[in-house]
């Protein structure tokens, strides 16, 4: 049972232009955050009983000050499509992809130059993919390939090194990635396409995870539709020579696991009793999630609003424990791993989660040990659906904050859809 929540209050807020979808710190200007919007605007059509759709949005780069917790815009960029979602490559941090509302991807860098104990910041672009051949289809999500770091060389998956996965409303679900002998994704990488194909409905989201496969790691795609379904992929096995490929889904859970739409994949870790996910979904439950034939839901909590997107904020394990090795095959009186999680609940705000996975001698006899859901904090201000949350990435020293106590203080900011508010505010964790 949850005790003392927090319910922290805003320490500013503002509101922006255009109804915002995403938002995020930049990786290389750890001070500056990234907003996209994405804004329906709907006129008569030649047949007035069928409005004509246009959907624009922008990218909006803000300048973050931790000590006055002040937000202030510095670029904007307006675009001919709405943003359904952006995300940072793990590769080159300074690179950002863009899902548009116009089955396109556009590249663009963040550029910062310093100026003696302060630095500046742009968005400039790089290019832009088209990523399915109907360009009414949106993108709805984005998951780059990850990357293995520097040893990857020895450790490539036939060829596949940079890339990203992208999910439509038909069910179709794309990786991208670059040629064999290309290192890297830039303005004039050539690409290949691998199609995986599913139900004709919503793929809201997308997401790899580095699994072992002998002593080697290759990525894992990971998918969850409108239908309830959580399907996995490994990429093993995948070459990338051809223009356009198909894949086929190697495991589905078949909708028998969420009681709707599944709108957020974290995956945490894999072992040989498969990949344990952080899944969201409409049904406004967070869940635990073993993925592996049968699947099993390990815990289970209701937060009060559809669980949009979760944000891993840190992993830690008691003394003793490997967070990288099962449990249950480590020694010792009682072993935990926590993982500090950020969640955006639509109507019902956004909330701070641990997770905490525990394994006490006698539970590694019989089981995987015990799972928890603890809501740490819930932020309730936003009048409207809370779908973009980050939390603030900077140094101890630079939020102007005592170092006396062992709390820790998270910095977040977060956003809501239809009254474009954002907002900042803290917790002591």
């Amino acid at each position: 049972m949850d005790s003392a929540v927090q319910s922290p209050r805003s320490l500013f807020t503002f509101y922006i232009d255009q109804p915002p979808s995403c938002l995020a710190f930049c990786p290389t200007a750890p001070n500056h955050l990234l907003i996209s919007t994405y804004l329906l605007t709907e006129t008569p059509g030649e047949d007035s009983s069928t409005p004509k759709s246009n959907r624009t949005g922008n990218l909006q780069l803000f300048k973050f000050d931790p000590r006055l917790y002040h937000l202030s815009q510095v670029q904007q960029l307006s675009l001919d499509s709405a943003v359904f979602d952006f995300q940072f490559s793990p590769r080159e941090p300074s690179l950002f992809a863009v899902a548009l509302s116009t089955a396109v991807v556009s590249l663009y860098r963040i550029v910062t130059v310093n100026d003696g104990s302060d630095s500046a910041a742009e968005i400039l672009f790089v290019r832009s993919i088209h990523v399915h051949e109907d360009a009414k289809q949106l993108v709805l999500f984005l998951a780059w390939i990850p990357y293995h770091g520097p040893v990857e060389a020895e450790h490539d998956t036939q060829g596949i090194k940079d890339g990203f996965a992208v999910s439509f409303p038909d069910g179709r679900v794309s990786i991208f990635c670059t040629r064999p002998g290309t290192e890297i994704l830039d303005r004039d990488s050539l690409m290949s396409e691998i199609r995986l194909s599913g139900f004709p409905i919503e793929v809201w989201y997308v997401a790899f995870q580095l699994a072992p496969l002998g002593d080697k790691q290759t990525p894992v795609l990971f998918a969850g539709d409108d239908m309830h379904h959580v399907r996995g992929v490994s990429l093993d096995q995948t070459a990338s020579a051809e223009d356009i490929s198909s894949l086929s889904w190697q495991i589905d859970d078949r909708g028998r696991y969420h009681d709707a739409g599944v709108t957020a994949i974290l995956p945490l870790f894999t072992n040989e009793m498969g990949t344990i996910l952080l899944t969201g979904s409409y049904d406004e439950h967070i869940r635990v999630y073993r993925f592996k034939t049968p699947c099993e839901v390990l815990a289970c909590k209701n937060l009060g609003g559809g669980v949009w997107r979760l944000k891993l904020i840190e992993s830690k394990s008691s003394p003793g424990a490997d967070i990288d090795i099962p449990l249950e095959r480590q020694e010792g009186s009682k072993l935990t791993c926590s993982y500090l999680i950020l969640a955006s609940c639509m109507h019902g705000g956004s909330r701070l989660l641990r997770i905490t996975h525990s394994v006490s001698w006698e539970d590694s006899q019989c089981g995987e040990g015990k799972w928890e859901i603890d809501v740490l904090a819930e932020f309730k201000e936003h009048q409207s659906m809370n779908y973009a949350s980050d939390f603030y990435r900077g140094e101890k020293e630079e939020t102007g904050e005592a170092d006396a106590t062992t709390e820790r203080i998270i910095f977040c900011v977060t956003s809501s859809f239809y009254d474009k508010r954002v907002c900042v505010w803290k917790a002591n964790i």
